[in-house]
């Protein structure tokens, strides 16, 4: 039996929303200009894509527990991060034109 995933669309961010651990999948658009976020800790296993649809300006996420780093930047569109919750931490598996921090 196959189960939808809930997405996350960040529209037109300019303050410090928050990236949800309760979808899969997360869309931000930044048209009216430059977003930051945190980003919590998710569920061991657990698998988290991002990925940058609109430009207006970059948005810097910042996860609770990064593995290696501290900020992953989406700074055009298309730019995208898979990354999974394992040992405490989010893992980046890939990434595509990001700038990680």
């Amino acid at each position: 039996r196959s189960r939808r995933q809930r997405q996350m669309c960040i529209r037109d961010s300019t303050t410090s929303e928050a990236i949800s651990v309760a979808s899969s999948i997360t869309h931000i658009n930044t048209t009216a200009g430059a977003h930051a976020g945190a980003m919590a800790n998710g569920t061991n296993g657990q698998i988290k894509i991002i990925t940058m649809i609109t430009d207006g300006g970059n948005s810097v996420v910042t996860p609770a527990a990064l593995a290696g780093y501290t900020t992953i930047t989406f700074n055009d569109v298309g730019d995208s991060a898979t990354l999974v919750f394992t040992n405490s931490m989010w893992v980046l598996l890939s990434h595509v034109g990001c700038t990680l921090a």
